[in-house]
């Protein structure tokens, strides 16, 4: 079926075309006419041009599409996918704090914060000293008003690799992993060498995104995938005193290798078991000794049992 657009002007129709591919198709809840509205990204108030009472426009957080309800009887859940409503600014609290959504089949579930006791690491480029007090805050992604857990691709969300998380502060079990991003960060040449930043650092409150995931896929009768290398622990935020150490790595004089050229510990209530899987490490890589980060790192990691 194609379309045509009748005018006299090109300007005209082109005029009309553009306003017909931002408009979307809906149902008004009050006359039950199927409409044309505004492709709105959130919500908001809309008269039906059928019946002229007034709609709220909702765009899904998952299945993207827009329906009209009634803005004093605002139901519980999407009408076309079910999938739980959110405000522009994330779901109620009862609802969850990250949200989880898998693409094929569409399946979506929300997951709390809640208390953990893990030591974590992260390679940064920025030092300690330059951190304010409120340490490490989530990366902002305008696609996902909402921490978000993405077991299996969102390709409308060009997201196309499955465990991604989006707006969320996200550190790494991986001692492994951490350290190949420190060493990404290493910048300069020739005695002019701005070394990479390791942290390791106590969360006491978030998400493990591989545990979520499997309590996901175990209520949604769904095989298990590959959990990849990241082995992420979300958090809502980590502030400067729940880091423990930062070491500073610079490259090594063979092709590939780093080495530690300096490691700083602070002060701060940590628990035993954190602090001895800390003092693990510490033993294992030692002060200005080059090492391979996959090899050493794989090794400490095995060390941890992550």
């Amino acid at each position: 079926m194609s379309l045509t657009l009748r005018s006299s002007s090109p300007l005209l129709a082109s005029i009309q075309l553009a306003q017909i591919i931002v408009m979307a198709l809906t149902t008004c809840i009050f006359c039950r006419s199927y409409i044309n509205v505004p492709a709105v990204q959130a919500e908001q108030r809309f008269p039906c041009p059928a019946c002229r009472k007034e709609l709220l426009l909702y765009k899904c957080f998952s299945c993207m599409q827009v329906s009209a309800f009634n803005p004093a009887a605002r139901p519980g859940s999407c009408p076309r996918c079910h999938t739980v409503l959110r405000g522009i600014a994330g779901p109620p609290p009862e609802r969850g704090d990250v949200f989880i959504h898998n693409d094929n089949p569409l399946k979506v579930d929300y997951a709390s914060w809640r208390a953990l006791d893990l030591l974590v690491f992260r390679g940064s480029g920025v030092a300690y000293s330059d951190l304010n007090a409120a340490g490490f805050l989530a990366a902002a992604d305008q696609r996902f008003p909402m921490p978000t857990i993405i077991r299996d691709k969102w390709l409308s969300r060009q997201v196309t690799t499955h465990m991604q998380t989006k707006n969320v502060l996200a550190w790494s079990k991986s001692f492994s992993k951490a350290t190949e991003y420190a060493a990404g960060q290493i910048k300069g040449a020739f005695g002019k060498v701005t070394p990479g930043h390791l942290y390791f650092a106590h969360v006491q409150r978030g998400v493990d995104v591989t545990s979520e995931v499997r309590d996901f896929e175990r209520k949604n009768a769904l095989p298990p995938i590959a959990e990849g290398t990241q082995k992420e622990v979300l958090t809502p935020t980590l502030p400067k005193s729940r880091v423990l150490a930062t070491w500073e790595v610079v490259k090594g004089r063979a092709f590939g290798n780093i080495q530690v050229q300096k490691k700083n510990t602070y002060d701060g209530e940590f628990p035993d078991q954190v602090m001895k899987k800390y003092q693990l490490i510490d033993k294992e890589i030692p002060l200005n000794t080059e090492f391979d980060f996959y090899e050493a790192g794989g090794k400490v990691d095995k060390l941890l049992a992550v």
